[in-house]
């Protein structure tokens, strides 16, 4: 997807959904019972929303929970509170960023320690509502969610209440919940997010509560719960009124589940017999639920969020996908594969969400073990291979989901060890150069599985080029001073582009990445005198001429991967001459030296790196 196919209004967000690299699409589920005790868990479960099937392993809570209150935001996902109902009650509040699987941070604390609460907001404030402290709450809290610290005070409920159930719109929050007896009186209240004050009554249900809510940006949707009952309800949000009739549940008993939902669906997990169950229904429409898939282990009390429900404004995402350079969704996802261990090739596979900062997690692996090959990255689809132990064999992922990676085709020249390196946009991957300074640049076309053609010759053959794009043209740098250029939609010889900054034989055994108008590399080798160096230069991508110094890596490094967004650009593995797992990153706009970003799960020197929001695509 192109910026400029994004079109406005309604149907706008119904384009970003679609689109593979967003990572709020996670539904996550956490906490929750095993059994119909208070035997809890602290699992933290995820699905893709767009895309039916079983839960993966996300992480853990920071304690063992259930029966918690959550909201999201665009980047974050937040538990507040929880317990059991005889106690003990918590008041702690955890988070963790949807793009990035690991365990839960400390977020802050609650007003009061409490259970069975609801959690709702919007792109910026997290709302938690109710609860049961011993007795009823009618207590409503407050956070800013791209914050840390304790709740604020925002009001109260209209009716003290508990087992509470939430939904939004970008500028509503609505509950549904149990009166002080416990009775289940279905009452609604709501609250308009970015004031604070007390709820308005805002109808009643016509089937009893305790229940759990999803929504889109218009419409609410909440699942009762009492013996025998397993009735769908919905409101519109923006108005008053009681419910209607949506549908039934796939259960008989909808009780304790927990909900999640994007704009368009709305998916609920568990229930109070343990189920494992994970049901869908269309916002839009009306009817029964269906089958979406399953929890790895069932459970009751469950508590659900992501980061593109109904509280996360269309017209907010689209803002913040178009323009955005300082928002995940300009960023994307850098992958790195390949490497040598010091002892052996490696088929592992690691990632990183280019906006944060923090240690890479396991992709998958390669469907053979490599090194020294290369790696290049489309929208929805990324290619590696051709390295030392894979011959000429390319392998591809597709971003959307994480996992192994498949057979793709071979390049059309075996190039025998150290194998060539790679760049793309959005059509074409081009491989370049190769063991015993190849000139031959070949290309794949990213929709179609298949084997490489020939594109066309470099100027001078190198063995290890730093390659990189913008969407018309790719670059080419190293094995001496010349850099190269070809049209990518084209075919035919390289032309001459200009020179690198450093004298002599300039780069050897760096790397490369850029966003649409700049590119940046790595120098690695310098056999000009000064051996492993880690200075960084940069060029422009639309014109020609000499490169210019960017900055330093952290330090003097050859055999790295790089990846980049619009935004960032990435250097990992090796140190010196030896094998590292150290990431290092600038900013691409700026000149200056590189900063720590974390590190892979592994150590290893020639790695290769890829991603799918580089200046290519």
């Amino acid at each position: 997807m192109t910026i400029s196919s994004v079109k406005t209004g309604e149907d706008s967000y119904d384009v970003l959904l679609s689109n593979p690299i967003l990572p709020p699409q996670r539904a996550l589920f956490a906490g929750g019972s095993t059994d119909a005790g208070a035997s809890r868990t602290n699992t933290i479960d995820y699905v893709t929303i767009t895309s039916a099937g079983n839960s993966t392993t996300f992480g853990t809570l920071t304690k063992v929970n259930m029966r918690t209150g959550a909201f999201g935001s665009l980047t974050r996902g937040v538990w507040a509170g929880g317990g059991y109902f005889t106690g003990p009650y918590e008041n702690n509040v955890d988070y963790v960023t949807f793009a990035s699987l690991g365990n839960a941070t400390s977020f802050g604390t609650l007003s009061s320690a409490r259970w069975g609460l609801a959690g709702s907001g919007s792109a910026t404030r997290g709302l938690v509502a109710g609860g049961y402290t011993g007795s009823s709450s009618n207590a409503i809290d407050y956070f800013t969610i791209a914050t840390t610290g304790n709740s604020t005070s925002f009001g109260q409920l209209t009716v003290a209440g508990h087992m509470t159930q939430s939904c939004s719109s970008p500028t509503r929050a609505v509950w549904g919940s149990r009166d002080a007896s416990g009775s289940e009186n279905g009452t609604m209240d709501y609250v308009t997010i970015s004031t604070t004050g007390n709820a308005t009554s805002f109808g009643t249900m016509t089937a009893s509560s305790s229940g759990s809510g999803a929504s889109s940006n218009t419409r609410g949707i909440f699942q009762t719960a009492s013996a025998g009952n397993a009735a769908l309800q919905y409101i519109t949000i923006a108005t008053t009124g009681n419910s209607t009739n949506f549908g039934s549940s796939t259960t008989s008993s909808t009780n304790l589940k927990g909900a999640a939902s994007n704009s368009i669906t709305g998916l609920w997990a568990g229930n109070s017999s343990q189920s494992n169950v994970i049901e869908q229904v269309t916002i839009a429409t009306t009817g029964n639920a269906t089958s979406f898939g399953t929890l790895a282990t069932g459970r009751n009390s469950i508590t659900g969020c992501s980061g593109s429900h109904g509280g996360i404004d269309s017209s907010v995402l689209v803002d913040v996908h178009a323009a955005s350079a300082n928002t995940e969704y300009s960023q994307g996802i850098g992958v790195f594969g390949q490497g040598w261990t010091g002892s052996g090739n490696s088929n592992v596979i690691d990632y990183v969400d280019i906006s944060s900062l923090g240690n890479a997690v396991s992709w998958g692996t390669l469907t053979a073990a490599g090194s020294d090959g290369g790696a290049a990255g489309g929208q929805t689809r990324g290619l590696i291979g051709a390295g030392y132990g894979q011959a000429a064999a390319v392998d591809y992922i597709t971003f959307a989901t994480a996992g192994n990676a498949s057979s793709f085709g071979s390049t059309s020249v075996n190039r025998g060890g150290e194998g060539p390196r790679a760049t793309a946009n959005t059509i074409r991957a081009l491989f370049a150069g190769g063991s015993g300074n190849s000139n031959v640049i070949d290309y794949f076309t990213l929709a179609t599985l298949g084997n490489a053609v020939d594109f066309g010759d470099l100027t001078v053959g190198r063995t290890n080029p730093g390659c990189l794009a913008s969407p018309t043209r790719a670059v080419f740098v190293g094995n001496g001073n010349v850099i190269d250029y070809v049209t990518i939609a084209s075919t035919g010889n390289a032309v001459d582009f200009g020179d690198t900054a450093v004298g002599g034989n300039g780069f050897s055994e760096g790397s490369a990445t850029s966003n649409s108008t700049r590119g940046i590399y790595s120098i690695g080798n310098n056999p000009a005198g000064s051996g492993t160096v880690n200075i960084l230069e940069y060029i422009t991508i639309a014109t020609t001429g000499n490169a210019t110094d960017f900055g330093d890596l952290t330090v003097a490094r050859i055999g790295t991967g790089s990846a980049g967004s619009k935004v960032r650009a990435l250097w990992a593995a090796a140190s010196g001459t030896n094998t590292g797992n150290t990431i290092d990153y600038v900013t691409i706009a700026t000149t200056g030296n590189a900063i720590d970003f974390g590190d892979l799960t592994r150590s290893h020197v020639d790695v290769q790196g890829m991603s799918n929001s580089h200046g290519g695509v």
